[in-house]
Formats: structure tokens, C-alpha cells, sequence
């Protein structure tokens, strides 16, 4: 812990506490920081069934409405900022959207340092998702996001591209964290863990967990290729299918009308709490992710670290991923992991085959993965790693406003 505790305001547009990625994320870093001796404000997203003060595990939680319909639009909670501004903080942190910038609002009115989390190419991605043509409505969205970035002292990402080019000069690459007290191997020999092996009659199977969002670019559409090549060549296999996100019941529906409904069991979204008995309990852990399907993770590179694959690598899972710069990196170049050709379902297969069939391999795996998580990734080392940028933001700006 640093001699000086920071009094941190961090903006994020996510309900926390939640089982979703991203609240997964933001409240993971926000308890960690307070556990390293910070004081953490989070100012999120309020959900109808969460009150507006909480303490949660020593981080203040300040909730507000900030979506219309389903669109989450932080700046509409813009009325609540001079209550903050009425507080002095020592440095702002804010989790990057394009509709967000409460953060960077805050920092410019205060003169106070803004770190922005940055985990996607976030407005690049409205303009794509909305087929934005009109150069009317492009102009302001990205003089919007400039803005944020211009105020921001230090960016946090896990690739530069999704960064403006002004910026790349004070942004530095930290990969997302897992939880490892709740994700690890020893599950499998709990209770829970037996009993969803007995309800689901998984006994005498080889199981490969797929756990994620049933959208293009998480390879879903190739999923059944890779069942089928898997069938052939692992009688045995069986995939669990675990989420949601639109897509599910057309691929459920295309694997069975292809006779592969018995390689292939379909959970749906699942609690949290149970996510890690189903990674505990699986034999490999299955990431298909294809960018040929989303233009933005073509054109910026593979901008995401999935908290799926953290998890995985968590619970000592030994991981079939697709291969692509960011990811080769989480699974340490095939040290915890296969990396295969995204658009070659045979390669999923074979891969898959060679860990079923090859004990020592599985278990090098599974150690390399538990032991990279415990030592270097979970969310314990990530708030270790940005508390020294943090402190190093506001030490910098201290000694700015002392020469003054």
C-alpha cells in the first residue's frame, strides 16, 4: 500500500454490485482499491430493486438513473454533478463511453487528474452498430470523445488502438483480473459441484464449457462445425452451452435439426454464483471468438480481454481459444492454452482432442492457467498495477500545481 491514501471519484455506467462483465469489473477494481488503503466513491448506474446509498465492502456507492429505455446514457444523471463538485477528490476515474464523461466534466470544473478504463473503441462502435453516415451526427459523437481524452491524465486499456493517437503517449496496457478465491479447480469435489453433475447426468462425459453471450463475434455460428467435428472424433464429448444474448434459440435449433443434440446440452443464463461449479466440473474451457463477424475488432484489432477466459484460466481450465494477438497473450503463447485458426472448426476439434487425449498436457495446462491468475492476473495484482499509475497521475499533478 503507498504512504498516501487517495480519495478516488470513479464514474462507471454499470450496476453494481452484478454478475455481468462489466459490473463484474468495475466493482472488483473499486473494492480492491479500498482494500489497498483508498477511499473509493463509485457513482453507477441505480437498478429498481437498489437503493441509492450503500457501502458495499467498504466502497461508497452512489446510484442514479442513467438509462433511457434500455440505452445507458450517463450524462442524463448530469444534475446530480454539483453535488460532487461540492466534494474535493483526489483523482477521477471513469469507465469510457461515448455518452458518458461525467468524469471528465468533473476534472476539467476542478482542475482534478482523470484516469480513464478504456475497454473498447466505444463510439467507433456506434457508428458501426447504428450505421451512422451522416458526418452531422459523426462530427459531435467524436468532438465528444476528444474531449474525454484530451482531459484524461492517463488512459488504462489492454490494447492501444482503441485510443485516439493524441492520447497513445500516457496510456498503458493492464489486462482485467479474476477472481480466484471464487474461481478455482477445488470446486469440483464440493457438493454443488456433484450436484449439478447428478441433475444434468454429466457422469462418463468429456465436458467442454462454452460460457458467454450467444452473439456473431463470440463464434457462435461456428459452434456447430465444431460440434460436429468434435462428435467425430470424441464419442463422448459433450458441449455445455451457458448464456444468453438473442441468438441462442436459432442455434439451438440448427445443431438438433443436424443430429447433434446429444453432443450439445443448452443451460441458458445461468446465476453467477454457479458459473464457477460448471467451470469446475468441465474438462476445457471453449473460446471460439471470431472478428470476421464484428467490423470494429477487424479494424482496431482484438480490443477485448473476456472476463469468460480470466475466469477460465481461474479454475485451472485448460482453454481452446482463437487466436489473435490480445488472446495469445492471456494464454502465454499455448502455456495455458491452444490457440487455433478462428475460421478452422477442424483445428477447435483436434485441439480439443489433444488435451482429452494427453493427461500431462492437461494438467501442465491447468497449473500454468491457476498459477498465471493467482500471480499475475487477478484482481488483486490489477489494483496493484493501477494504484501505481494512479499514484504516479496524482504525484505528477501535485508537483504541477506546486510550481504554480
Amino acid at each position: 500500500m503507498n504512504n498516501h491514501s487517495l480519495k478516488i471519484l470513479y464514474f462507471s455506467c454499470e450496476d453494481v454490485p452484478a454478475s455481468h462483465a462489466g459490473a463484474v469489473h468495475t466493482f472488483e477494481v473499486a473494492r480492491n482499491l479500498v482494500r489497498l488503503g483508498h477511499q473509493v466513491t463509485l457513482f453507477s448506474l441505480r437498478r429498481n430493486d437498489q437503493r441509492a446509498l450503500e457501502n458495499v465492502d467498504g466502497v461508497k456507492v452512489i446510484r442514479v438513473w442513467q438509462k433511457v429505455i434500455s440505452i445507458k446514457l450517463p450524462l442524463i444523471s448530469i444534475p446530480y454533478l454539483p453535488s460532487l463538485l461540492n466534494k474535493n477528490f483526489d483523482i477521477v476515474m471513469e469507465r469510457y463511453i461515448t455518452a458518458g464523461g461525467l468524469g471528465a466534466i468533473y476534472s476539467f470544473l476542478k482542475r482534478t487528474p482523470l484516469v480513464l478504463e478504456v475497454n473498447s473503441p466505444h463510439v467507433d462502435e456506434i457508428i458501426h452498430r447504428w450505421k451512422i453516415k451522416s458526418p452531422i451526427i459523426k462530427a459531435p459523437l467524436k468532438s465528444w470523445v476528444n474531449f474525454q481524452f484530451r482531459q484524461s491524465s492517463a488512459n488504462i486499456t489492454t490494447i492501444s488502438t482503441v485510443v485516439p493517437d493524441f492520447a497513445r503517449d500516457r496510456t498503458y496496457l493492464l489486462f482485467w483480473g479474476a477472481d480466484h478465491s471464487r474461481f478455482n479447480k477445488n470446486l469440483r469435489n464440493t457438493n454443488t459441484a456433484r450436484e449439478i453433475i447428478e441433475k444434468y447426468n454429466l457422469n462418463n462425459r468429456f465436458l467442454i464449457l462454452f460460457v458467454g453471450s450467444f452473439r456473431e463475434w463470440q463464434g457462435i455460428y461456428d459452434l456447430p462445425d465444431i460440434i460436429y467435428h468434435t462428435s467425430r472424433i470424441i464419442p463422448d464429448a459433450l458441449f455445455l452451452l451457458v448464456g444468453g444474448g438473442g441468438e441462442e434459440a436459432r442455434l439451438m435449433e440448427y445443431i438438433h435439426s443436424n443430429g447433434l443434440g446429444r453432443y450439445c446440452l443448452y443451460l441458458g443464463p445461468q446465476p453467477y454464483k454457479t458459473i464457477p461449479y460448471l467451470m469446475a466440473i468441465s474438462d476445457v474451457g471453449l473460446a471460439p471468438f471470431n472478428a470476421s463477424y464484428y467490423k470494429p475488432l477487424e479494424e482496431f484489432g482484438f480490443f477485448w480481454a473476456p472476463a469468460k477466459l480470466m475466469e477460465y484460466l481461474a479454475s485451472g481450465l485448460p482453454v481452446v481459444v482463437s487466436k489473435y494477438d490480445t488472446l495469445e497473450k492471456i494464454v502465454g503463447y499455448g502455456e495455458r492454452g491452444i490457440l487455433v485458426n478462428p475460421d478452422k472448426p477442424d483445428e477447435y476439434a483436434q485441439a480439443i482432442k489433444m488435451i482429452r487425449d494427453n493427461s500431462s498436457l492437461r494438467q501442465k495446462l491447468s497449473d500454468n492457467a491457476t498459477r498465471y491468475i493467482q500471480e499475475e492476473q487477478s484482481w488483486g495484482k490489477h489494483a496493484e498495477a493501477l494504484e501505481k499509475i494512479l499514484t504516479n497521475v496524482y504525484n505528477y499533478h501535485k508537483r504541477q500545481r506546486s510550481k504554480k
